[in-house]
């Protein structure tokens, strides 16, 4: 059932994921850099500033439709938005690996739209205000 399914995922991620805790900006930034994905299914996230950061290094935001996670995402265009229906998620995840061009745009699109919030444009946003 279902439920055996979502089990035997957990048991295989499990098996592959290792959790760090908390760690210096450095690390992160170099995880960053390594990192295809970000991962985010939450149901319940604010302004999810993890998923901009990842983002600004390329990787590709594969996150629930949460707040403004889908302005951020641009209507998919710069990221997945998950259903947290398993099936459904494995073949859209398996689909955007399987296209190459896709997937390479997907991260350009990230990268450049969370390059544009850096703390240069917002520095001169409220220097524009104040003047």
């Amino acid at each position: 059932g279902e439920g055996d399914l979502k089990n035997s995922l957990l048991q295989k991620a499990s098996e592959n994921i290792t959790f760090h805790g908390n760690q210096s900006a450095e690390i992160v930034q170099e995880a960053y850099k390594k990192a295809n994905f970000i991962l985010l299914p939450s149901k319940s996230e604010g302004w999810p500033k993890v998923i901009a950061e990842g983002m600004f290094y390329g990787a590709i935001p594969l996150v629930t439709k949460v707040s403004c996670v889908p302005w951020m995402l641009g209507e998919e265009s710069r990221g997945l938005l998950l259903t947290l229906d398993i099936q459904k998620d494995i073949t859209s995840i398996k689909q955007l690996i399987a296209d190459a061009k896709r997937y390479s745009q997907m991260s350009r699109e990230a990268q450049n739209w969370s390059q544009n919030y850096t703390l240069d444009s917002f520095e001169m946003a409220i220097k524009e205000v104040l003047l």
